[in-house]
């Protein structure tokens, strides 16, 4: 599926604060969860659109 919509619409050449694996574990440890591996591989390639 993502590579369908990286044909669409192709990701910056720089996301934006997109999360490494101590900031991923940080995030699940503060949900109690981990998110699905397709919503992560979204932020790494597009990432969050915020600043740094």
């Amino acid at each position: 599926m993502m590579n369908k919509l990286i044909k669409v619409l192709p990701p910056p050449k720089i996301p934006q604060s997109f999360g490494d694996k101590e900031q991923w574990r940080n995030v699940f440890n503060i949900l109690g969860t981990e998110l699905p591996s397709d919503y992560m591989k979204f932020i790494d390639t597009y990432g969050t659109g915020g600043n740094r």
